[in-house]
């Protein structure tokens, strides 16, 4: 899903103290589309009264255009949430990704570390066996030095 476009500046109907809640000028649709973004009505365009004094308009127009900017400055609202809800589930995404890699490495490292195990266990296992046949044989050479009821005979050279 593709991010709106920053806007490039404040459009003239809003007010000094409103230019934080810039809107954009165009939506772009996960399609890749540039979509016109909602406009404000004309008689909220054109305020080129001095700041504090009322425009000379009647209530119903004053409340249009009250409610025509609520819901502009909703709309905005609206598409930086879509955006922040977007760049998480990146976040989220790639963090998924990194995640998957560390287990596939450790599952690699893993099955090397049992090999090695076995191995040194099968290693262990021949050398145990190999202790135990030369303490046999050195037995049985020092029971064939030894002759009668357990006297040793000695050589002299």
């Amino acid at each position: 899903m593709a991010a709106a476009a920053a806007p490039i500046g404040p459009p003239s109907f809003m007010k000094a103290d409103q230019q934080d809640l810039v809107p954009l000028t165009t939506l772009i649709d996960p399609s890749g589309i540039n979509i016109p973004a909602p406009q404000p009505p004309p008689s909220l365009q054109s305020d080129s009264s001095p700041r504090g004094q009322k425009r000379s308009s009647d209530s119903a127009t004053d409340e249009e255009d009250h409610v025509t900017l609520k819901r502009i400055k909703n709309t905005e609202a609206a598409r930086r949430s879509r955006a922040r809800k977007v760049a998480r589930l990146q976040s989220l995404e790639n963090e998924v990704c990194r995640l998957e890699r560390d287990k596939a490495n450790m599952s690699s490292e893993l099955h090397k570390m049992k090999a090695e195990r076995d191995s040194s266990l099968r290693r262990e296992s021949d050398l145990k066996r190999r202790v135990e046949q030369l303490e046999n044989q050195l037995f049985f050479e020092r029971k064939a030095r030894t002759t009668g009821f357990g006297t040793t005979v000695h050589m002299t050279a």
